[in-house]
């Protein structure tokens, strides 16, 4: 998985399809996980914008 580092702070990222790019934080603020859309939200925003 793809990971950004700066300093002491590492972010994973995840890139879906192509074209413009649109960034979306996950809930959760520090432990914040992609999965929380996939199980349990009403809504799944990169099945919106991907699917």
């Amino acid at each position: 998985m793809p990971e950004f580092i700066r300093n002491d702070i590492s972010l994973t990222y995840e890139i879906h399809d192509e074209g413009y790019p649109v960034l979306l934080f996950a809930p959760g603020g520090m432990r914040s996980s992609i999965s929380i859309w996939t199980s349990g939200s009403e809504w799944n925003p990169i099945t919106e914008y991907v699917g």
